[in-house]
C-alpha cells in the first residue's frame, strides 16, 4: 500500500507538470501568432529560446538588415511612392512606371522593356496580376477616373470616373481622395460597385497600411487615423503643417507646425521625436530608408548619409531600387531643359539609364 500510494503520488504530479508545461506552451505560440511576420532566417540561440520558451522574442534579435515587421495585410500601392505623384509600383517580379504618357513594365532587374499603355497616368499600383492608375483627364470627362488592366496591357476597364488624388488597392476595395469637385475619402470595390464615401471634408495625403487609413484635414492642420469601413476616426497629430505626411512601416514622418521640425511618431501616437536635420526635399520613406534630397537616412540607425549626386526632380523607391527623374540643363541657358532622362539605380548604387528624351532640334 505504501508504495502504491507513493506510485499515484509521482502520477499525479507527472500530470500536473504535463498540463502545466502545454498552458505555458500554448501560451507561447499565441504569442508568436501575435508578431506579424518572424523572419525566417533567425539564429540558432533565438529559435533555441523560441522552443525553451523562456522569454517573448524581441524586435532585435532578427539578424541584421532584415525587415523587423511587415504588416500580413496586402496594400497594392505604396504610401511614399503615392505622395510623390505616384509615378511607380514594383512586386516581386516587375516595376511599373510612367514616362512619356505611357504605362511601361520591366523585370524587376530592369529588362524585357514592354509599353502596356498610351494613357497619361498618374497614382499607379500592382495588386497582384493587376496594374490600377488614375487615368488624367479633365475633371468632367468621362474617360477620366480610375483604371485597371493586366500586367500585359489586357482586359483594360474602367471602375469609376472620379477624378482621383492617390488610390490603395486593398482586398476587394480601392480607397482614394476623390477630388471630383470634393476633398473626400472614398472607396470603390474593384469591379466598379459599392462606391461610398467613407469620410466628408478637407482631406487629402491619403495613406493606409491595410488596417487604417490615414489623412491629413488640411483646413484644421491635422493629421488623423481612421478605420477602414467609415467608423470613428481619432487625431493623432494635432498641428501638423508644411510637407505631407508619410507612412513607412511603424512611423508616420512630418513637419511640426509649430517648430518647423522634421518629426516622426509611432502610428499609435506615442515616440514622438525630430528626425533629422535640414528641411526635407523631395521627402519620402519606405521601410527602411529616408531619402531627403541627396541624403538619406536609416530609419533603424538613424545614420545620415549622402547617396547620390544626381540632381533629380522626382524620386520613387521600388523594391530595394530607387527611380529618379532627371532634367537636364542647358549650360548656355540654364533654365531649358535639353533633355530628360529615367535612371535605375540599384541595390548595389549601378546607375541604370531606362529612358532619355532629347528636346533639341536635330
Amino acid at each position: 500500500m505504501k508504495y502504491k500510494a507513493v506510485f499515484c503520488i509521482l502520477m499525479t504530479l507527472i500530470l500536473v507538470s504535463a498540463y502545466v508545461a502545454d498552458k505555458d506552451i500554448s501560451g507561447i505560440t499565441h504569442s508568436i501568432e501575435s508578431i506579424d511576420v518572424i523572419d525566417p532566417e533567425l539564429t540558432e540561440t533565438t529559435f533555441k529560446t523560441m522552443k525553451s520558451g523562456d522569454r517573448i522574442i524581441e524586435e532585435t534579435e532578427y539578424k541584421e538588415n532584415k525587415s523587423r515587421t511587415e504588416s500580413v495585410i496586402s496594400v497594392g500601392g505604396k504610401p511614399g511612392n503615392m505622395l510623390n505623384f505616384g509615378l511607380a509600383d514594383s512586386d516581386e517580379e516587375n516595376i511599373v512606371y510612367v514616362w512619356d504618357n505611357k504605362i511601361i513594365i520591366i523585370d524587376i532587374e530592369g529588362s524585357n522593356r514592354g509599353v502596356i499603355s498610351n494613357d497619361r497616368a498618374q497614382f499607379v499600383c500592382i495588386y497582384d496580376e493587376w496594374v490600377y492608375y488614375r487615368r488624367i483627364g479633365p475633371t468632367s470627362d468621362p474617360i477620366n477616373g480610375i483604371y485597371k488592366m493586366r500586367k500585359d496591357g489586357t482586359e483594360l476597364t474602367q471602375i469609376t470616373s472620379d477624378t482621383t488624388q492617390i488610390l490603395y488597392v486593398v482586398g476587394e476595395w480601392i480607397y482614394y481622395n476623390n477630388w471630383s469637385y470634393t476633398t473626400d475619402i472614398c472607396r470603390v470595390m474593384i469591379d466598379g460597385s459599392n462606391k461610398e464615401t467613407l469620410y466628408k471634408g478637407q482631406y487629402d495625403s491619403l495613406s493606409t497600411d491595410g488596417e487604417h487609413l490615414y489623412f491629413s484635414d488640411f483646413g484644421k492642420k491635422k493629421y488623423i487615423k481612421a478605420p477602414m469601413d467609415g467608423g470613428e476616426y481619432e487625431v493623432i497629430i494635432d498641428n501638423q503643417w508644411g510637407i505631407i505626411p508619410q507612412l513607412a512601416g511603424d512611423w508616420i514622418y512630418y513637419m511640426d507646425g509649430e517648430t518647423y521640425e522634421f518629426m516622426r511618431m509611432k502610428k499609435d501616437g506615442t515616440e514622438n521625436e525630430k528626425c533629422s536635420e535640414g528641411y526635407p526635399l523631395n521627402f519620402i520613406t519606405n521601410h527602411t530608408y529616408l531619402y531627403n534630397g541627396r541624403f538619406r537616412q536609416d530609419i533603424h540607425t538613424g545614420e545620415v548619409t549622402t547617396w547620390t549626386d544626381i540632381n533629380y526632380s522626382k524620386i520613387q523607391l521600388v523594391g530595394n531600387q530607387v527611380l529618379l527623374w532627371v532634367n537636364n540643363y542647358s549650360e548656355d541657358a540654364p533654365m531649358e531643359v535639353e533633355s530628360s532622362s529615367l535612371m535605375l539605380i540599384t541595390e548595389q548604387g549601378e546607375e541604370v539609364m531606362l529612358e532619355f528624351i532629347s528636346y533639341c532640334d536635330e
